[in-house]
């Protein structure tokens, strides 16, 4: 006869699993949201990388590279455009070679922030299309389509509120900021 088994017995597989299982499901709730904070993050990341991209490609391209905020008929941002502003209005023509195209739903719960108003958390000024806009002169220095400094903000926010954003100065310099 064994005095010594080896394993374990039916009863201890069941409660190793029933407290795995507990465990798992009071961690659900957190990684969801930390799930929805990545893609947040990610997003940020995104429209920060959009206006490096911008402002070094006019460097390179020795023109005005632009970025703007696409809307739909509604007022609302779908996402963002960068390309070569060959005319330097802040508007896309046919023939302006587009750089980099981001939309926001491929950031699910991501949309841009919104004021109690309802406005939206864009501060930049709007090009003739009523699109958001900024475009970088060759040498970094950001214009508005008022011919201006082009400097300003954007807030992003997930579905729990939690809130980034990017400002951009009017010397060209970019930083990610919580809200």
């Amino acid at each position: 006869m064994f005095l010594h088994s080896k394993g374990f017995t039916l009863l201890e597989l069941l409660a190793i699993l029933a407290i795995t299982g507990i465990t798992a499901a009071m961690a659900a709730p957190a990684l969801s949201q930390t799930i929805h904070h990545w893609h947040l993050k990610t997003a940020v990341q995104d429209v920060y990388q959009g206006f490096q991209l911008a402002k070094t490609s006019a460097a390179l391209r020795h023109t005005v590279v632009a970025l703007i905020f696409d809307r739909n008929s509604v007022g609302i941002s779908g996402g963002f455009t960068v390309f070569s502003d060959l005319d330097a209005d802040l508007s896309h023509d046919e023939e302006e070679r587009v750089i980099k195209q981001v939309r926001w739903k491929n950031y699910p719960g991501i949309s841009v922030a919104r004021e109690q108003g309802g406005e939206e958390k864009l501060s930049f000024a709007c090009n003739a299309d009523k699109h958001p806009a900024v475009g970088f002169r060759p040498n970094g220095i950001p214009i508005s389509s008022t011919g201006g400094l082009g400097m300003g903000a954007i807030i992003l926010e997930n579905r729990y509120g939690l809130r980034l954003g990017v400002i951009l100065s009017c010397a060209g310099r970019l930083r990610i900021a919580e809200e």
